[in-house]
């Protein structure tokens, strides 16, 4: 999970990670507090969204705040917090550390960030001990995925239970499937056979350090320097074009340099202390045509004009001079 986070990070990417034991109905079993000190080490900033963290119609407005505003990498959270009403879009980066029991509740949640709005790649990671129960649970859910993907439409679970046979719970099959002894392998291999290009060469990254694009390092700076959501927006909405004058020598203060985006704004702006609008300006303004010259005839010439030289009183001062009277 370290190296799953610190790619993550590497790629300006803010993280949501999902468990399932807060210590709720068994006292004392709460993994949060565990996972926020191994993400920690690897320098990780972390946070843990509970009920008692805000009020329920709220919790939107402290995530956004907590990942937008103060820069933390990574939130940890109830999947039952956030299965309805709550939108991730300031997290694209979906990690289940732990399952829920109920296949509808680990549904939604793992559309949590794929909502309306949304402008990054949106990323889904399982995670599973081999050899164990959470192996077992993994390749559940895979069947009852691959089931739930022939339907078109939206799926209740009791659906997904008449389709299959069983009551819909993941608890009750798991047991049953220990119990028995079956091997459900079959079925995540067929799941990860159908999986994309891109889903395999993400999960072949973890845990390589994946160098930036220039676009990436500059979409990661305009996230941490500009402040202002709207100027922030537009610029990664113009990203590509962007980076591609930088990459040209077109923008004065900005340039890639054997791959790594370098940024002077002393020489763009003559200061390191910029507003936003002017960085805008900067990086978004066409480039101006000089006016075409205009030909045209002029001369030069000298006007005189003679001034008749007045009679001047001892007392008085000179042409062009300023007297005081401080007497009268």
């Amino acid at each position: 999970m370290q190296e799953l986070v610190r790619g993550e990070m590497e790629e300006g990417r803010k993280s949501i990670i999902y468990v399932r034991d807060t210590g709720s109905s068994v006292e004392g079993r709460d993994v949060r507090p565990r996972i926020q000190k191994v993400l920690e080490d690897i320098g990780a900033k972390v946070a843990i969204l509970d009920t008692s963290s805000t009020q329920t119609n709220r919790r939107s407005e402290w995530l956004k705040k907590k990942i937008e505003r103060e820069g933390y990498d990574v939130v940890i959270v109830s999947q039952e917090l956030v299965k309805v009403g709550l939108d991730l879009i300031s997290t694209p980066t979906l990690i289940f550390y732990q399952f829920s029991w109920s296949l509808f509740t680990i549904n939604q949640a793992s559309r949590r960030a794929w909502r309306i709005g949304q402008t990054e790649e949106c990323r889904l990671y399982y995670i599973a001990y081999r050899d164990c129960y959470q192996e077992q649970m993994a390749q559940l859910i895979a069947m009852k995925n691959k089931a739930a993907s022939a339907i078109n439409g939206d799926v209740s679970t009791d659906g997904l239970s008449a389709m299959l046979g069983d009551e819909g719970d993941l608890q009750s099959m798991l047991i049953k499937s220990i119990k028995k002894g079956e091997n459900l392998k079959g079925s995540t291999e067929e799941w990860v056979a159908e999986t994309s290009d891109r889903a395999r060469e993400l999960l072949a990254g973890v845990g390589k350090k994946k160098p930036k694009s220039i676009k990436d390092q500059f979409i990661a700076w305009v996230r941490q320097q500009i402040q202002s959501e709207s100027t922030k927006n537009v610029l990664i909405r113009k990203a590509d074009s962007i980076t591609a004058n930088i990459e040209k020598g077109e923008i004065v203060g900005f340039k890639g340099d054997n791959g790594v985006l370098e940024i002077d704004l002393v020489e763009a702006f003559g200061f390191d202390m910029v507003a936003d609008g002017a960085v805008l300006s900067h990086l978004v303004s066409t480039e101006r045509k000089p006016a075409e010259p205009t030909s045209y005839n002029a001369a030069i010439f000298e006007v005189k004009s003679e001034e008749k030289k007045a009679k001047r009183t001892k007392k008085a001062p000179v042409n062009g001079q300023l007297a005081f009277n401080l007497f009268d």
